[in-house]
């Protein structure tokens, strides 16, 4: 059965980029333009592994990650941010401790995202075994507030 990937970015171009990297490599491919519907979307359509766009308008990335955190049946789901503020975006994550979240760079070539897409979906089954890997103290808030 094909991995089902979910992208959430408000780039239109880039979406329909994404769509023709995982048709012609054999992934079921979601795409979500609009950040405010990214959680009912995630929520209907069970990704395997979601891509997520850090800088949006309206809601952010991080606002969209923190409801994947929050919601038992998403935060076990890999995620892979993309964002053009790369050591931001380290230091926030280094923070929150979530081992199913890696960081990729933008501008990124094809190579490097299935790279990404590959490595989180490889861990992903582990992961599952393994219902501790988010903070002891359960999901993380990712408020701007909780940063130094």
């Amino acid at each position: 059965m094909a991995k089902r990937v979910l992208a959430i970015d408000d780039n239109s171009d880039l979406l329909e980029l994404l769509r023709d990297v995982f048709a012609e490599e054999g992934f079921d491919y979601i795409a979500c333009a609009r950040p405010r519907d990214a959680y009912q979307t995630a929520r209907s359509s069970a990704p395997d592994i979601v891509l997520l766009d850090v800088m949006m308008p309206a809601m952010n990335g991080w606002e969209v990650l923190n409801l994947f955190v929050l919601d038992r049946q998403l935060r076990h789901v890999p995620v892979v941010l993309m964002t053009a503020a790369m050591a931001d975006a380290e230091r926030r994550l280094g923070k929150l401790g979530l081992a199913d979240v890696s960081i990729l760079s933008k501008p990124f070539d094809v190579d490097r995202l299935l790279a990404h897409v590959n490595d989180a979906l490889g861990t992903a089954s582990l992961a599952e075994e393994r219902p501790d890997r988010l903070a002891p103290t359960g999901p993380t808030l990712l408020r701007d507030d909780h940063l130094p």
